[in-house]
C-alpha cells in the first residue's frame, strides 16, 4: 500500500510528484524556510496554498512556535481589528473579556493570511505599520505590544493588477513580496493526478478502517481526463466519496459522482495551452482508449500514423 500523506500536494518534499512544475515550488519552499523572509503563495482555490505554508512554517526555525492560519475573507469588517490585534476588556459593548488577536497568537511563529488580496484598505494601513515597525495595540489599549511574527500570504487574484487598480496598496505589496510562490492548477500537473487520487483513496481507508480499493480502468481514463475546477480539494472528496460507495473494492465511474458528460469544452479548455499540447494530448488520450494501436487512433483521428510514432519519440509527449 502506498504511503499516504493527507496533503493535497503528496507533501512538498515528496518525491513521488512527476510534475516539473511541482518540483520547483519543493525547491522554493525549501529556500524560504532557510529564512526569515516574507512569501506570497499563489494559486486556484483548492491547490494547496495552506499545505504549502504550514510547510515554510515546519522547516523553519519557527516550527516549535504557532502557525496561525487566517481566511482574510472570512472575516466581517467591523471585527477585522479585533480579530488581528485583539481587544481589552471593555473596549466596545460586548467585550467582556480581554482577547488576544492572531499577531499575538503567532508570536515568534508565522501568521499565514490566506485571501489577502481581500483585505479591505484600513486594514492594509494597519498591517504596513505592524510590518514597518513590528508593534500592535490592542484595540481599547494604550500599550504597545512588540510581536516577532513571520507573515505568509496567499492569494488567487493577480496583486499586482489590484496595485495598479488602487486596490492594493503599493508600500504594502512591496512588504509582503518576499519569495513568490506559484501552485499549479491540477489540470497542468495531470501526471500527478493518479497518484493523488490512490494517495487519498489508500488515506481514507485506513484512517476509517475500510478494506483497500483500487480504481478501475475506466475511472484512471476519466480522471486523466477531467480538467477538475475544483483542483486537489475536488479530488479528494470525489475519492473519499467514492470509497464510501464502491462495492467490492474497485471504484468505478458511477461511485465518483462524475460521467464523461461532464467533461465539456469548456473544462478542458480551462488550462490554456499551445495548439500543439492539445494535439498532444487528443492524441494521447486516443492512445490510451485504444491499448496504444496506432493504426486505430490513426483511422479514429484521420492523421497519419507517422505523426503517432514522431510524437511517441517526442520526450516531452508524456510531460504535457
Amino acid at each position: 500500500m502506498r504511503k499516504f500523506v493527507d496533503s493535497p500536494l503528496l507533501a512538498v518534499d515528496c518525491l513521488s510528484s512527476l510534475s516539473p512544475s511541482m518540483v520547483r515550488v519543493r525547491d522554493l519552499v525549501i529556500r524560504a524556510a532557510r529564512s526569515n523572509i516574507n512569501v506570497c503563495i499563489y494559486g486556484q482555490t483548492g491547490t494547496g496554498k495552506e499545505v504549502v505554508a504550514r510547510r515554510i512554517h515546519d522547516l523553519s526555525s519557527r516550527a516549535s512556535a504557532p502557525f496561525v492560519a487566517v481566511n482574510v475573507a472570512a472575516i466581517p469588517s467591523e471585527l477585522v481589528e479585533s480579530a488581528f490585534f485583539g481587544h481589552e476588556k471593555g473596549a466596545f459593548t460586548g467585550a467582556m473579556e480581554r482577547k488576544v488577536g492572531f499577531f499575538e497568537a503567532a508570536d515568534k511563529g508565522t501568521l499565514f493570511l490566506d485571501e489577502v488580496g481581500e483585505m479591505d484598505w484600513k486594514m492594509q494601513t494597519k498591517l504596513l505599520r505592524v510590518l514597518q515597525e513590528g508593534v500592535i495595540t490592542r484595540v481599547g489599549g494604550t500599550k504597545e505590544l512588540r510581536i516577532d511574527v513571520r507573515i505568509i500570504t496567499a492569494t488567487h487574484v493577480d496583486l499586482n493588477r489590484s496595485v495598479l487598480e488602487g486596490r492594493f496598496r503599493e508600500d504594502l505589496f512591496y512588504r509582503l513580496m518576499g519569495v513568490d510562490i506559484s501552485l499549479p492548477a491540477l489540470c497542468e500537473r495531470r501526471e500527478d493526478v493518479l497518484g493523488l487520487a490512490e494517495m487519498f483513496v489508500d488515506g481514507y481507508c485506513v484512517r476509517n478502517g475500510l478494506s483497500s480499493c483500487v480504481l478501475s480502468n475506466e475511472v484512471k481514463e476519466l480522471l486523466l481526463s477531467y480538467s477538475f475546477p475544483g483542483n486537489v480539494r475536488e479530488l479528494k472528496a470525489m475519492m473519499e466519496r467514492a470509497v464510501v460507495l464502491c462495492d467490492g473494492g474497485v471504484i468505478r465511474v458511477r461511485d465518483c459522482n462524475l460521467s464523461s458528460g461532464a467533461i465539456n469544452s469548456e473544462q478542458w479548455l480551462a488550462c490554456e495551452r499551445s495548439l500543439e499540447e492539445y494535439e498532444r494530448l487528443i492524441i494521447e488520450h486516443f492512445l490510451r482508449k485504444y491499448d496504444n494501436k496506432v493504426r486505430v487512433v490513426a483511422e479514429r483521428l484521420k492523421i497519419s500514423k507517422t505523426k503517432i510514432y514522431n510524437l511517441l519519440q517526442d520526450k516531452k509527449f508524456n510531460q504535457i
